[in-house]
C-alpha cells in the first residue's frame, strides 16, 4: 500500500524521478513549467520562502496568490491527518548531561584553588567571574550540539518536524527543555550570572533555581518593552527623512563602482551573491567566463532572471553602482538605488 511517505518513481517534465507519493501531490498545485527540483526535497520554512520567490518573479502575482491558497488548503488538510502531537517522551535528556555538569564543576573548582593559592596574580572578581561563566558556557555548548544531533537522528520525532519544518518552536527552546540552562539567566547590568541552573523543565527546578530564572524573566520583559519603544521611534524618524527624497536624474555619468561578492563568516554564507546583487545597477559588463557571452550590458538593472544566469555561470563577483562612488552632490541618481526600478520624477 502506497502512503505519503513512500518512495516511488515517477516521469515528471519528461525525465523519470526518484520521489514520495506525498511530494507529487504537493507538486500538484503548482503551475506548468515550475521546477520539480524545488518540490522534491523536504520542504522548510526557509524552502517556502524560495519557492514563493521563484514563483512571484517568474508567473506572476495572479499565479502565485492562487498557488498559496492552495497550499493553505492542502497544508491544514495533511496536518489535521497527520495528528502531530508531543509528550514528555518525546523529549529527551542526552546521556551524558551528568558527565559534562561533573567536568564543569571539576574545572571550575580547580580554577578556582588555583587562583586562591596564588597570592602575588589573584584575579580581580570580574576576570574570575568571566573565566568561570566560560567554563559553564563551553559545558552548554556540548550540550546543546549532543541535543541537536541526537533530535536530528529521529526524523519521525514529533518535535523534529515541527522544529526542522520552522512550523512550530525551535533548537533553542528544546535546549531549555532538556538541556542546561546556563547562558538564560542575566543580570539587569546584561552579565551572566555566576552561578548557572543545570537543571532544565523535564527535570524541575528547585525552589531557588526558579526564584534566578523568574528575575531573568521580569529583566526580558522590561527590555522588551524598551525595544519596541525604540524600534518604533526608530522606524517613525527613517520615514520622516526619506519621504520627501525625488529621484532627479538617472545616471551621474560615474563609470565607478563597488564589488560584491558573497559574505563568508567562519565558512558558513550569510549573504549569498545573488542576494546583494539583485535590484542593482551594473557597472560593468557581465560576461560568461566560459563562453564570453554578455551576460549584462554597462547601466543595466540586475533582475532576478539575470542573478540566476549570473550564478550559473559561476560568477563570484559583480561590480555594481553605488551611492559611495556617486559624483552627483546634490541630486538622488537612479543608477544607485536598491530594488525596483524608479523613474526620475
Amino acid at each position: 500500500m502506497i502512503n505519503e511517505h513512500s518512495i516511488i518513481k515517477v516521469r515528471i517534465q519528461g525525465r523519470l524521478q526518484d520521489t514520495t507519493a506525498g511530494r507529487v501531490i504537493l507538486y500538484d498545485i503548482f503551475p506548468c513549467g515550475f521546477p520539480f527540483e524545488k518540490v522534491n526535497r523536504t520542504v522548510t520554512q526557509s524552502c517556502l520562502e524560495e519557492i514563493v520567490i521563484l514563483l512571484h518573479n517568474d508567473f506572476g502575482k495572479q499565479d502565485t496568490a492562487e498557488v498559496l491558497d492552495r497550499l493553505m488548503r492542502i497544508g491544514f488538510k495533511y496536518a489535521t491527518k497527520s495528528g502531530i502531537s508531543i509528550s514528555m517522551d518525546d523529549i529527551r535528556v542526552p546521556l551524558c548531561k551528568q558527565s559534562v555538569i561533573e567536568n564543569a564543576q571539576k574545572y571550575v573548582y580547580e580554577f578556582i584553588n588555583a587562583d586562591e593559592s596564588e597570592d602575588d596574580e589573584t584575579l580581580s572578581t570580574e576576570e574570575r567571574r568571566d573565566a568561570v561563566t566560560e567554563i559553564w558556557q563551553k559545558a552548554a555548548e556540548i550540550m546543546n550540539n549532543e541535543i541537536v544531533t541526537e533530535l536530528q537522528k529521529d526524523k519521525e520525532n514529533s518535535i523534529h518536524m515541527m522544529i526542522n519544518s520552522g512550523a512550530k518552536g525551535s533548537a533553542a527552546l528544546l535546549i531549555k527543555l532538556v538541556g542546561m540552562m546556563m547562558g538564560y539567566i542575566t543580570k539587569t547590568s546584561g552579565e551572566f550570572m555566576e552561578h548557572p541552573i543545570t537543571a532544565n523543565f523535564k527535570e524541575g527546578l528547585s525552589p531557588v533555581q526558579y526564584f534566578i530564572l523568574s528575575s531573568g524573566a521580569r529583566n526580558r520583559i522590561a527590555n522588551t518593552e524598551l525595544m519596541t519603544a525604540n524600534a518604533g521611534w526608530l522606524t517613525r524618524r527613517l520615514i520622516d527623512v526619506v519621504q520627501d527624497t525625488i529621484i532627479q536624474k538617472e545616471d551621474c555619468a560615474t563609470g565607478d563602482g563597488i564589488t560584491l561578492g558573497e559574505i563568508v563568516v567562519n565558512e558558513k554564507i550569510i549573504h549569498k551573491l545573488d542576494d546583494r546583487i539583485t535590484g542593482r545597477i551594473s557597472a560593468e559588463e557581465i560576461r560568461d567566463p566560459d563562453t564570453g557571452e554578455v551576460i549584462l550590458g554597462l547601466n543595466e538593472e540586475i533582475t532576478n532572471s539575470i542573478t540566476r544566469r549570473v550564478t550559473n555561470a559561476g560568477i563570484k563577483e559583480v561590480r555594481v553602482k553605488s551611492v559611495l562612488t556617486c559624483l552627483s552632490e546634490t541630486a538622488y541618481v537612479q543608477d544607485v538605488m536598491v530594488g525596483t526600478y524608479q523613474p526620475a520624477g
